[in-house]
């Protein structure tokens, strides 16, 4: 993907113009899985070992597979954020923390662009949008369009993990923010339609 050279990313909050969450297309049930489930956690879905991925568009993405990362506008006012195509493709980064400590990076896989034009979204006050997320996705198998990288893989039995989303844009004075929420328990599970 085509990044400007002179964007850098930091850590500290949107001067907290933003909330960021995630939330289960599918929620857990205590009788899906062993005692010790946790009843509501969203499922988060990863590749499985070894198993071949679809490749596709955006609007391919299997919506069982998606889960949803929600940005919300805090402010009383509509805030207006204009990036490069590349740069909306590459705004949500994931970290997931697995049962035994370990942590996983999970960012936008690279794409070719022919035509980077800049974009703009409107957060209305109090507004959210809504992205489905599929990390089943494999970057390297979306032929030049982004899917993921640095997700684990799942096991055949679903594991309770940690997970943040981070959110990053450009402010009104054109510097590199981003926000990131607060760590979610969630389930990572194989794909349901996985043999």
């Amino acid at each position: 993907m085509v990044v400007l050279a002179a964007t850098v990313w930091n850590s500290a909050r949107a001067d907290d113009d933003f909330t960021v969450s995630i939330v289960g297309r599918e929620q857990s049930s205590l009788n899906v899985f062993a005692s010790e489930s946790i009843e509501g956690l969203p499922m988060i879905y990863c590749p499985i070992a070894g198993s071949p991925q679809k490749t596709g568009s955006e609007e391919d993405k299997s919506e069982s597979k998606s889960f949803f990362v929600v940005v919300q506008n805090t402010k009383d006012s509509a805030i207006k954020i204009k990036m490069l195509m590349s740069d909306w493709a590459e705004c949500l980064s994931f970290k997931m923390t697995d049962s035994s400590g370990k942590v996983y990076s999970i960012h936008a896989g690279s794409a070719a662009y022919t035509l980077n034009a800049p974009y703009a979204r409107t957060f209305p006050s109090h507004g959210m949008y809504v992205w489905p997320v599929d990390l089943t996705q494999v970057a390297e198998d979306w032929n030049n369009n982004s899917g993921w990288e640095g997700q684990p893989e799942a096991s055949s039995e679903p594991e309770l993990v940690t997970m943040t989303a981070t959110f990053r844009s450009l402010n009104s004075a054109g510097k590199a923010v981003s926000v990131t929420s607060e760590p979610t328990e969630v389930y990572l599970s194989k794909p349901n339609d996985a043999e």
